[in-house]
Parts: C-alpha cells; structure tokens; sequence
C-alpha cells in the first residue's frame, strides 16, 4: 500500500514537473511539486520511525 501511494505521489510530481517547463501555471505547479516532494520526505521519514524497534 505504501510503495502504491509513492508511485502515485511521484507520478504526480513528475506531472507538476512537467506542467512547471512548459510554462503552463508554472506557479501552481511549482507548489504542487514542493508539496509532493513534502509529501514523500514525511513518508520515508515515517517508514523509517516505523521500522525502529
């Protein structure tokens, strides 16, 4: 379910990526991408406190 959820966010952030090049609401875009890239940092973040014993 978790590596579901990175694939999606990072498929995502790819489109943000995208949309930021070729000048199409690069701003909107641009917060897209920060969120997402926020978004995947807490999930490894949190994968790596589920982890400790």
């Amino acid at each position: 379910r978790r590596r579901a959820l990175q694939e999606a966010l990072e498929a995502l952030r790819t489109s943000a990526q995208r949309s930021m090049q070729s000048g199409e609401n690069s701003m909107e875009a641009m917060k897209v991408w920060q969120a997402v890239g926020d978004a995947i940092e807490l999930l490894g973040s949190a994968e790596k406190k589920a982890a400790k014993p």
